[in-house]
């Protein structure tokens, strides 16, 4: 059947398939983001999420906006199978959804996973510098973290000391959330004063 089809159609329909569930996923991210911040709401609510997730057809009248609610339905089905999402009717006949503990750690992956630093206009000669200290059974943890900090922008100073110029504070500390590292594991501290630093902005791209 594949050979029927020929090579460039298979090509076609692959590249197809990816960008559903490319969409999938990013209507999955919003609605998790969304119930994270607003934790129980009523399953209408949730119908204006997917214009962002699925594009402008979702507003492009009453037929496209049928379609997307049965799609965003599809998605809290799946999330609800997959244990992420609680649905209940209340007494007023409205469902209500709601985020379960799985569905709040698939939400802080996709944050982890989606994390960035700000970058002012100005800098303020300020550096942030993280200093970790993880235990050497907690390798996977360690490796994890180093992936992280790097991802997001941040350059290895030392040996388990990474550096970065702008606030990052909030992040920071999501990071110790996600990887469940102690304050006693991990410290963060700014510093003016560094020796050289020039190599650092010119990596970082800093002008004065």
């Amino acid at each position: 059947m594949v050979q029927k089809i020929g090579k460039s159609k298979t090509i076609h329909i692959h590249i197809k398939i990816g960008k559903r569930k490319e969409k999938k996923i990013k209507l999955t991210e919003e609605i998790l983001f969304y119930l994270g911040a607003a934790g129980i709401v009523t399953v209408g609510v949730l119908y204006p999420i997917a214009v962002g997730a699925l594009g402008a057809a979702f507003v492009a009248g009453k037929k496209h906006r049928s379609s997307n609610q049965k799609k965003v339905q599809s998605i809290l089905s799946f999330m609800k199978k997959k244990g992420y999402v609680k649905i209940i009717r209340k007494n007023d006949g409205k469902k209500y959804v709601s985020l379960t503990n799985k569905g709040k750690e698939r939400e802080a992956y996709y944050k982890i996973r989606s994390l960035s630093i700000e970058k002012p206009q100005k800098w303020d000669n300020v550096w942030r510098i993280v200093f970790f200290d993880i235990p050497a059974h907690e390798r996977g943890k360690r490796n994890a973290l180093r992936d992280c900090l790097r991802r997001i922008g941040f350059q290895m100073f030392q040996k388990s000391v990474w550096i970065f110029p702008f606030p990052c504070e909030e992040e920071v500390s999501f990071v110790k959330q996600f990887f469940n590292i102690h304050d006693s594991e991990l410290r963060l501290i700014e510093s003016s004063k560094i020796g050289d630093d020039k190599k650092l902005k010119k990596i970082f791209k800093i002008t004065l």
